[in-house]
C-alpha cells in the first residue's frame, strides 16, 4: 500500500514541519495511511456498498459482502485527511514536550484533530470508489444517506 500522502503534502500545511529536527515523516504518514484506509474500510466502504447493492445488515460480517478493493480508491482525495491524521495522531505527540504543561505542539495537535474530523466530514461525501471499475468517480459512486422515514404509531 502506498501512502496517500507525502513530506511535500504536509509542508503544504505545516510550511515549518521539517524545521524541527526531523527530516522525514514517512513512517507517521505510513500509519496515517493505514488508519485512514481502515477507516474507511469500516465507516465508508460498508455503508456505499449496502447503498449501491441494497444489502442488508445481515450482509456485513458475511463473506458474501464484497471486499474493498484499495486500486479502486481515488486516493487524490485522501491526502488533506491522511496528512491531518498524520499530524494529529502521530507527528505532535512526538514533537510536544510531554510535561503537562500546554506547548505550541499540544495546541497544534489539538486543531489537527479537529481538522481530521472536520476534513472526513468532508471526504465521507465524496464519490470515493470506483464501484463499477470504468476509471470514472461518477456522483452515483458516492455515499448516500438514506433519508429519515417516519412511521405510524
Amino acid at each position: 500500500m502506498a501512502n496517500y500522502a507525502t513530506n511535500v503534502d504536509l509542508q503544504k500545511i505545516l510550511p515549518t514541519i521539517l524545521s524541527f529536527g526531523v527530516s522525514d515523516w514517512t513512517d507517521q504518514l505510513t500509519l496515517a495511511t493505514a488508519d485512514v484506509l481502515e477507516l474507511i474500510k469500516v465507516d465508508w466502504f460498508r455503508q456505499a456498498a449496502n447503498d449501491r447493492w441494497g444489502l442488508t445488515q445481515g450482509y456485513l460480517n458475511s463473506s458474501d459482502f464484497p471486499a474493498l478493493d484499495e486500486d479502486k480508491l481515488d486516493t487524490t482525495k485522501l491526502v488533506e485527511l491522511t496528512c491531518y491524521r498524520a499530524l494529529a495522531h502521530y507527528i505532535m505527540p512526538i514533537l510536544t514536550n510531554d510535561a503537562g504543561v500546554e506547548d505550541q505542539f499540544f495546541v497544534k495537535m489539538e486543531r489537527y484533530q479537529d481538522r481530521y474530523k472536520d476534513e472526513w466530514d468532508v471526504v465521507k461525501r465524496r464519490a470515493l470508489y470506483d464501484f463499477d471499475g470504468d476509471g470514472n468517480f461518477d456522483d452515483v459512486e458516492r455515499f448516500r444517506k438514506r433519508g429519515v422515514r417516519f412511521a405510524r404509531a
